[in-house]
């Protein structure tokens, strides 16, 4: 059978035309064929778009309309791994340092009276040795006298220490307070006051100096600091 020439141009001219618009990437719209024809025809449409950057995406079945779409590849987002790198935790909180701890106040300086008992406690357990006053051995009266001297208070090594100081009541008597034991008007023993019925004293020969009992409710108080 013959062909007209009009139909022998216009058939191979369609197939040409669309395959060389798809490889010269100027298919800017979606393509459809139809059914198996479309299929046959455009076998080589997706491949052409993929060498010019541009995915094909085929939609339908078979026997319905195949559409080719131009993507725009930086519109696809980029793929999401399943093993993601771990992410860094929030900054740790830097430790702000204490400061440094005051000082501790310096301890009170001790009253008078108290380096009185300390300076009797110190030098106790000295032999009683009658005429002396320290540091080795010491009398009664020795014996206060050495002590009071430490805090500035000077005594007459005999009785008449009970000139010195003020009166106080037994009942107001505070450790550091001399005491003076008398007869008939006379000192004969003298001892400085310790608290709770005791006393430091140099007793009599044969003993020691250090803290003792208060044997007798027959003595005056003087506080000398």
């Amino acid at each position: 059978m013959l062909t007209s020439p009009r139909a022998t141009r216009r058939m191979p001219c369609r197939p040409v035309a669309v395959a060389f618009a798809v490889a010269a990437g100027l298919v800017t719209a979606p393509l459809i064929g139809s059914g198996a024809h479309a299929a046959a025809r455009h076998t080589g449409a997706p491949a052409a778009l993929a060498a010019n950057g541009i995915a094909a995406t085929p939609t339908g079945d078979a026997a319905a309309p195949t559409v080719f779409t131009a993507v725009d590849p930086a519109a696809v987002p980029a793929p999401v791994s399943m093993n993601p790198e771990p992410t860094a935790g929030p900054a740790a909180v830097k430790a702000v340092p204490r400061p440094p701890a005051p000082p501790k106040p310096p301890a009170p300086k001790p009253t008078k009276a108290q380096t009185v008992i300390a300076l009797a406690k110190q030098y106790s357990g000295r032999p009683y040795v009658f005429g002396t006053a320290g540091p080795k051995t010491f009398d009664c009266t020795g014996y206060t006298k050495f002590i009071f001297k430490r805090v500035g208070i000077t005594l007459p090594h005999s009785g008449a220490q009970g000139r010195y100081g003020k009166h106080v009541a037994k009942s107001a008597a505070r450790p550091g307070d001399l005491m003076l034991f008398s007869s008939g008007g006379s000192v004969y023993h003298v001892a400085i006051y310790a608290g709770k019925g005791y006393m430091y004293d140099a007793p009599r020969p044969g003993r020691t100096t250090g803290l003792h009992r208060i044997w007798t409710s027959s003595y005056e108080v003087r506080r000398l600091v």
